[in-house]
């Protein structure tokens, strides 16, 4: 029944998204940063090829009108308005569009390699440089002037804003694109969460309903062979022949085990469905524990309860606690029991007492496990011990070993 039904999920999708988060964040922020640098270096790539073409075209074309107005009107014909400074050295003279920038703003390396390329406008170097804070790509050449064969020195200041700014509009892009992902795939593991916990829902309805349909099918043939076979008393079976003694005794006891787990399979569905409502009231315990003795006729059980203790509890609930932890005592250490209630402090501990060969780790990890979790098949009574404890809002304190078990129950006094 349970092989195709959803994996349990743990994780609530608050949970999720909030591990998504945390996960795609420092991810996706590394991707972007790579792809904004990237993006940088193509930009620059691209900006520094654009400025040595240009500056190519211009002294090829343009060697005689490099300054003043003329560098303006090159400045705008390049769609660099403001962005483009240029410097002329011609008979040892030197010339600038801004009175701000001279021959002393050309890095050395490139004046080095200017001087040493051919007068032919069209051999161009280009280096970076940072004048008063601000970037810019210097493009040089030389060209011969006009009648005179000189060889003139022209420089083009490229400032690098337009770089920047790209830059900065790659960037918001790029971080636009980041937190689009990562809301996308926050937003994507809290909806896969929480379909993944409505399917486990629905499945674990059909289950309970399933488990609950069964033990009520099987409860009247059930109930009629507890009956029958309770009728075979002990001096029935002394009675009968040797050969059907065995078999009969046999039985007699699994009809009786048979009949304890169905109503204990019939409890976990109530329980699991929320079907068992809680009424405190005051609880004296003497009397409830003298009761539930006389119930089941367990006469080989010592009880022992110290003063008068009451506590403000639901009678039905508390009594199906001790009932289900006094019949596994007496089923594991058969004589051996003892079921004791005390005053402490605020609190009523009443424990159950065996001597018999300890829990066994199974049913303390079954045990361990949420109450919603289906049952591992052992420590069924205990289970259902456990989730009508916390019902009251307390729960079982558990001490085994080889020499016995002791499961304490606390409960406020009143």
């Amino acid at each position: 029944m349970r092989g195709g039904a959803p994996p349990v999920v743990r994780r609530s999708p608050r949970r999720q998204a909030l591990l998504t988060l945390l996960v795609a964040t420092p991810v996706l922020a590394l991707l972007a940063v790579a792809v904004l640098a990237l993006v940088t270096d193509w930009r620059r790539g691209a900006f520094e090829e654009s400025a040595v073409a240009e500056a190519r075209s211009v002294l090829v074309t343009a060697p005689d009108g490099l300054s003043g107005s003329g560098a303006e009107a090159l400045a705008r014909a390049l769609r660099r308005p403001g962005d483009l400074e240029v410097v002329i050295v011609r008979r040892a003279e030197v010339e600038g569009s801004d009175d701000g920038l001279g021959l002393g703003d050309v890095p050395d390396e490139l004046q080095r390699a200017v001087l040493a390329t051919a007068p032919d406008g069209e051999a161009v170097s280009a280096t970076r440089t940072t004048i008063d804070g601000q970037d810019f790509l210097v493009a040089g050449g030389t060209v011969s002037e006009p009648g005179t064969g000189e060889r003139a020195q022209a420089y083009l200041f490229f400032s690098e804003r337009p770089v920047a700014r790209g830059v900065l509009r790659s960037g918001v892009l790029v971080g636009a694109i980041a937190v689009a992902l990562l809301a996308l795939l926050t937003a994507s593991g809290w909806l896969l969460t929480r379909r993944r916990l409505e399917a486990v829902a629905v499945a674990r309805e059909r289950e309970l309903a399933f488990a609950a349909h069964l033990a009520h099918e099987i409860r009247t043939p059930v109930g009629a062979m507890v009956t029958a076979s309770s009728l075979v008393d002990d001096a029935t079976l002394a009675a009968a022949p040797e050969d059907v003694r065995a078999p009969m005794r046999l039985i007699r006891d699994q009809a009786g085990r048979l009949g304890r787990v169905v109503e204990d399979l019939l409890e976990v569905s109530r329980l699991q469905t929320g079907q068992v409502q809680v009424r405190p009231e005051q609880v004296a315990v003497r009397e409830l524990l003298g009761r539930v003795r006389r119930d089941f006729d367990w006469e080989t059980v010592r009880v022992v309860v110290h003063g008068e203790p009451v506590v403000l509890m639901d009678p039905q609930s508390l009594a199906r606690i001790v009932v289900n932890l006094v019949s596994n005592a007496v089923r594991h250490a058969g004589t051996h029991v003892a079921l004791t209630a005390r005053r402490e402090g605020s609190e009523v501990l009443v424990e159950v007492q065996d001597q018999g060969p300890g829990l066994p780790p199974a049913v303390l990890h079954d045990l361990a496990r949420r109450p919603t979790d289906p049952p591992a098949g052992r420590g069924l009574g205990l289970r259902v011990a456990r989730a009508h404890a916390e019902l009251l809002g307390t729960r079982l304190e558990v001490d085994t070993g080889p020499r016995g078990t002791t499961v304490g129950l606390r409960l406020p006094a009143t």
